[in-house]
């Protein structure tokens, strides 16, 4: 099959560079042919592949649904092939394009995600579910637990209250009183999806019922919600592990404003480049997961941390389950029990083999199933 991968945006510490590019590779080895081009969302740089045909065309969080050219055509419209808007966070994130009256696919990396687009977006031709596999590490530089230095390590941005604050300040009253209501039902209950949450408040206490069609709509004005719950889940954990007194290493953007009276115990590395904080992978004994409401799959975080001889941390998923074994492969916390978390580190962080066997099942398994090339292999993306 013949793909276009296209690298349209700088995001998320350039992950999607590393993404397209180990994408492409990936693809490569399984015997397609690979085109790759860096659009960052200008319709010139497109031009040259309208008359190119492809199987696949590939675009990670893509606005080239809502893209024209100057006579009003979609620039879709010009691109010959099966395109794929490759969704790596919630779909409520991504509404306008997902709205766009255009032909599109999309791949998720949480069922729950293809489900919402099946439900809410019934004009999408067809949703496909492929977690992003595990990023590429060098043998060389995985060390044995016992030679690690950091103990428990998360990479991600931090989101504080007077961020939050700030963003509710310019919208309207009524609205953020909406949405920190809609927040409050997440935080108190971690598996309530978005628009569960939104259509039980607009039940419960507006009195009103959002006709399906317009759920997906209200889910995006109201965003915020899902961002503020989010943000609260990974505070409460980095905040519990502080004050249970395990030292924490936090990569990313934020963190200067999070505010703690253990901050002995908190070292804060600056923002890096995605490929640059897997680095230290190689050096953590933990790698700590709060998943972004992903509650039916998986993040990259935990893939990362298996393929780097890391043991990955992580709130649990259906999904999850289904693929790994609870203290076999990696370590399993819930969100509605928090207390629990600083005792299970405590007890791996004293028992260096016990996190080595599960770094070594955890490699077998990754390397088994979850590398891009065998995400693809089994995925409808390269049937005919």
């Amino acid at each position: 099959m013949r793909f276009l991968i296209i690298y349209s945006k700088p995001i998320c510490y350039n992950s999607l560079e590393m993404f397209t590019s180990v994408l492409s590779d990936s693809l490569r080895k399984l015997g397609h042919e690979v085109d790759n081009m860096i659009s960052f969302d200008r319709v010139d740089r497109l031009e040259p592949f309208f008359d190119k045909v492809y199987d696949r065309i590939i675009d990670f969080n893509s606005n080239l649904p809502t893209m024209k050219l100057e006579d009003g055509t979609s620039v879709l419209s010009h691109l010959k092939g099966e395109f794929y808007n490759y969704l790596l966070d919630h779909p409520l994130y991504h509404h306008r394009p997902l709205s766009a009256e255009v032909e599109q696919n999309v791949i998720c990396v949480d069922r729950k995600h293809v489900d919402y687009i099946k439900k809410y977006y019934p004009h999408i031709k067809n949703v496909l579910f492929i977690p992003i596999g595990r990023m590429p590490s060098e043998p060389l530089k995985i060390k044995k637990i016992r030679g690690r230095s950091i103990p428990v390590l998360f990479t991600g941005t931090y989101t504080s209250s007077r961020w939050a604050q700030a963003k509710l300040s310019v919208c309207h009253p009524a609205l953020a009183d909406e949405i920190m209501a809609i927040y409050e039902n997440m935080r108190d209950d971690s598996t309530l999806e978005m628009a569960d949450a939104l259509i039980k408040y607009t039940k419960e206490v507006l009195k009103i019922e959002i006709p399906q069609d317009r759920v997906a709509e209200f889910a995006h004005t109201h965003f915020l919600a899902d961002v503020f719950a989010a943000a609260q889940a990974r505070d409460c954990v980095i905040r519990g592990l502080l004050k249970a007194g395990i030292p924490v290493t936090v990569c990313g953007g934020g963190w200067d404003e999070f505010e703690t009276t253990e901050k002995d115990l908190l070292t804060i590395l600056p923002a890096m480049d995605y490929a640059e904080s897997l680095e230290l992978c190689y050096d953590a004994k933990i790698c700590l997961n709060v998943m972004p409401h992903f509650t039916d799959g998986i993040h990259d975080r935990v893939l990362n941390a298996m393929s780097h001889g890391a043991v990955s941390l992580t709130d649990s998923t259906p999904y999850l389950r289904e693929n790994f074994d609870d203290n076999k492969h990696l370590i399993l916390y819930n969100l509605e029990n928090l207390d629990e978390i600083p005792t299970i580190i405590k007890e791996y962080l004293t028992d260096d083999e016990a996190m080595q066997r599960i770094v070594d099942a955890a490699k077998y398994q990754v390397e088994r199933s979850f590398t891009w090339e065998e995400l693809i292999r089994n995925s409808d993306l390269v049937k005919e």
